[in-house]
């Protein structure tokens, strides 16, 4: 048409990726999680290390501080960005990743294992349908959010 402007561009996708590690990653993701899905499918019985109670302890604390820092530091980090400049939001943002590595890698790798010694005491996750759906509910959480958000982290902190 008369008067258009035709000088529009458009992006073009050659099939490159952005990260030329982008297959291994997918890769450590896909092996992160099919290796602790293995206690769904096989049993499992994983003798305690510690005494049942410490071992308890251990496993409560753990998922007390998975959980607190999961939560909780998220809604701090959206309060600081919504309420502080820029800088102070970027910072924030920048001290959650840090602290997933610190906190939620260590807690998220602490939690299902010590809840795992405790349950072979009890016969294992087959024989403990609460046990089950809940190690399967922290599976499913961790597959579709946890390790991809710590595989990015841990990737972005080692470019």
């Amino acid at each position: 048409m008369p008067g258009e402007d035709t000088t529009m561009t458009t992006t073009v996708h050659s099939g490159e990726q952005s990260d030329p590690a982008l297959f291994f990653w997918r890769f450590v993701w896909i092996f992160i999680s099919a290796i602790t899905a293995i206690p769904l499918f096989i049993r499992l019985n994983i003798p305690l290390v510690l005494p049942y109670k410490i071992t308890l302890a251990i496993h409560e604390l753990s998922g007390f501080i998975f959980f607190g820092h999961t939560l909780f530091s998220n809604i701090w980090c959206m309060r600081v960005r919504q309420t502080q400049n820029y800088e102070a939001g970027y910072w924030a943002n920048q001290f959650i990743r840090r602290l997933a590595i610190g906190i939620t890698l260590p807690t998220s790798i602490l939690t299902p294992l010590m809840g795992m010694m405790l349950i072979s005491t009890w016969g294992g996750l087959q024989n403990n349908p609460w046990a089950y759906e809940a190690y399967l509910c922290f599976w499913i959480m961790a597959f579709i959010q946890l390790i991809p958000d710590i595989i990015v982290v841990w990737r972005d902190k080692h470019r």
